[in-house]
């Protein structure tokens, strides 16, 4: 068993350390994500609903590639997530 998989192992151990060790992950982590022509595309692929839901320091990074940013975003990706941020940074390049 490798280093990664004892560490998902705690998470089986029980529903309220999985719950609790979840919120810790999520709340005190900051996470970067990076809009182009995808957007929060590459958010929903990799974070389940309730995880995304979870976050609360984000760093946006806006890349211009040849698209508006306002066609880009979901609100009903964005809207749920910005209201529960404690943190945002955003970086224009």
């Amino acid at each position: 068993m490798g280093i990664h998989d004892e560490k998902k192992s705690l998470l089986l151990v029980s529903k309220k350390v999985r719950f609790e060790a979840l919120e810790v992950l999520y709340g005190e982590n900051v996470f970067k994500v990076y809009l182009h022509r995808k957007g929060g595309y590459y958010l929903k692929k990799y974070f389940a609903e309730a995880n995304i839901r979870r976050i609360r320091k984000m760093q946006v990074v806006m890349q211009p590639q040849g698209v508006s940013y306002g066609h880009m975003l979901d609100s009903t990706l964005w809207s749920p997530i910005l209201a529960k941020l404690t943190k945002l940074s955003i970086v224009a390049q």
